[in-house]
């Protein structure tokens, strides 16, 4: 409710009014998606996504992976830490798969908030057979990936 009082040449008047506020959610970000850029069938392929949502006060999330080979994995995060006013809410969580075969793959992460917002995040891996060599001067053998 807002109140205005005007008083001009000795008169008064006060009125007030109900103005509706609304506020949206934000969807949440997803900061990294960490894992190997290249990988080899029947071996356990990890990834690790990190993110956050300005929202607060026991924020819940859930996740799902379309590893772009037909099958998907899905769940609650469990590792989150709630923020407060100015700091935003950070969640984490890991997963594994077995490739079982070679090809180039493209795995849809997606994020969503206990609001509704959503975040999705695509990150492309390459099942080789043969041993992989990242080589010597790769900063991280296993291939992190942060989105820009």
């Amino acid at each position: 409710t807002v109140t205005a009082t005007e008083g001009a040449n000795g008169s008064t008047a006060t009125a007030s009014a109900f103005l509706p506020i609304a506020i949206n959610n934000v969807n949440p970000t997803i900061t990294a998606v960490t894992g190997p850029n290249e990988w080899v069938p029947y071996q356990v392929f990890p990834l690790g996504v990190t993110f956050s949502d300005p929202g607060f006060n026991t924020e819940s999330f859930t996740y799902s992976i379309a590893w772009g080979d037909g099958t998907t994995s899905a769940g609650s995060v469990s590792n989150v830490t709630n923020g407060s006013f100015g700091a935003a809410t950070t969640g984490q969580f890991s997963v594994e798969k077995f490739f079982t075969a070679s090809g180039t793959y493209s795995v849809v992460v997606t994020v969503r908030d206990d609001d509704g917002g959503v975040a999705t995040f695509t990150k492309t891996i390459v099942i080789k057979t043969g041993v992989i060599n990242p080589g010597p001067d790769s900063p991280n053998p296993f291939g992190d990936t942060t989105p820009p």
